[in-house]
């Protein structure tokens, strides 16, 4: 309302104005875009054509959005409101009656991968017979998906959206049952832990299935002479520090909701374990830990992962006398891979929904993705 004057009062007029400039501060505050499942949008090169049909002016307005912070608060309070409501934004994360997530990948990646799936036992002992040619000794060892395991989470539909899964699981099954199959197999035992062994929010196992799956590879070696018979203790697990990451599939919804946990180690009486860490050119880390003391696995190991190792690898490594971990996706940049020849076990631990991505490369390829560089033996036979 106007004064006598005619005037609007300045308070109020002010006001509007503080709370506008406020606004545009918010949206023109640099900074990338958060809780994202892409890239951020480049700035275009600008050309006539693109500048004539307008293409490069909204090209550089989704530029622009992509980096304005305000953008990750909208996003992730959006993502938020709709996991609390047991909903889900995209399409890469399902959720069973109860709203647990789980992660559309393992459904689909065992879909695609059901034609490799009979060659599964032909695999494995194709790389067992390129490693025995120079005296190393194989374990490829699968880590269940999480729907797999918590099968009952998923309700109802779960025979329908499990039947590739199932499937494959049958198949690595009855390959793991064979004589001298180098498969480990661990959804019975992972499903019997009365502890979860995977975390809610996240497609990864949490410490406890970690450590779980370590002493049944441990238990493992042991079985065939590699390490000292039940050389596995429990009780030299230790809990170490608190974690909170984000929970992978609450980030693929859009939220940086965080699934805090605490990390497992193993303390051995007598054995000292010291690790080093570099990065390859590739971007993936080469680990490393040395350990001396008594009941070690002798000689050197290589170990070559996915991200399930993250949660098992400090419960695993103090048993090895030299171990070495590379990620899995360095077989397809040899000069980032540790090279096979100086090692004496090489173990694979991938996830299921991978299977059999990654070993049929190695069964296929004779190996050279693993010994260039080094000599060897030119009769040497390839799988």
């Amino acid at each position: 309302m106007d004064d006598e004057r005619g005037r609007t009062p300045w308070l109020p007029r002010a006001l509007v104005i503080a709370a506008s400039l406020a606004l545009a501060c918010v949206w023109l505050i640099p900074g990338s875009a958060a809780n994202e499942n892409r890239a951020v949008t480049a700035f275009p090169d600008l050309s006539r054509t693109g500048l004539a049909t307008g293409r490069d002016f909204r090209d550089i307005d989704d530029a622009l959005v992509d980096r304005l912070r305000v953008k990750g608060v909208v996003v992730s309070a959006i993502g938020d409101t709709l996991i609390d409501a047991g909903l889900s934004p995209t399409s890469r994360v399902f959720r069973g009656p109860s709203g647990e997530p789980f992660f559309s990948g393992e459904l689909m990646g065992a879909c695609l991968h059901r034609a490799r799936m009979p060659g599964i036992d032909a695999y494995s002992r194709a790389v067992v017979s390129y490693f025995d040619y120079y005296g190393i000794d194989f374990l490829w060892a699968i880590a269940p998906d999480k729907s797999s395991v918590v099968r009952e989470e998923i309700g109802p539909r779960a025979d329908l959206l499990m039947a590739c899964s199932d499937a494959n699981r049958a198949q690595l099954e009855a390959a793991a049952a064979g004589p001298d199959s180098p498969l480990l197999v661990a959804w019975d035992e992972l499903i019997a832990e009365p502890e979860r062994v995977y975390f809610y929010g996240d497609l990864h196992w949490n410490p406890h299935g970690g450590a779980v799956f370590a002493e049944l590879l441990l238990d493992r070696l042991g079985e065939e002479g590699i390490a000292r018979p039940g050389v596995f203790d429990p009780s030299a697990i230790e809990r170490t520090k608190l974690y909170n990451p984000v929970g992978g599939l609450f980030f693929f919804m859009g939220s940086d909701r965080p699934e805090p946990t605490t990390l497992l180690a193993t303390r051995r009486d007598g054995v000292t374990t010291t690790y080093s860490v570099e990065a390859a050119p590739n971007g993936q880390l080469t680990e490393r830990w040395q350990s001396t003391g008594p009941g070690l696995i002798p000689g050197r190991t290589l170990v070559l992962h996915d991200s399930f190792w993250f949660y098992n690898k400090d419960v695993i490594a103090p048993y090895f006398a030299d171990v070495t971990a590379v990620h899995l996706l360095s077989i397809g940049d040899p000069g980032a891979l540790a090279l096979i020849d100086g090692y004496d076990l090489v173990i694979v631990q991938q996830v299921q929904h991978a299977v059999p991505d990654y070993v049929d490369v190695i069964a296929t390829s004779g190996g050279p993705w693993i010994t260039a560089g080094r000599p060897h033996e030119e009769e040497a036979p390839v799988p």
